[in-house]
């Protein structure tokens, strides 16, 4: 996986969101109940995280492992 691709916790939701148009997919299975909504604008992963308490740390690692998985597919 290129180091452009990699996720990490403080990368604000719009941008995370313009990653790949299946990330709101991954996030939801991990018990994200909705993302993209005007409030999480200005939000960042971790907020996002701590707002449904679930842990960041897991919802970074599953988002690489899908972006990891699709660059490879692709490739």
């Amino acid at each position: 996986m290129e180091n452009n691709n990699v996720i990490k916790k403080e990368i604000p939701i719009p941008e995370l969101l313009q990653k790949d148009p299946a990330i709101p997919a991954v996030l939801m299975a991990d018990g994200v109940e909705y993302i993209g909504c005007p409030a999480s604008k200005d939000e960042t992963l971790e907020q996002v995280a701590l707002r449904f308490r679930l842990d960041v740390d897991d919802l970074v690692t599953k988002v690489n492992e899908y972006l990891k998985r699709k660059n490879e597919e692709n490739s």
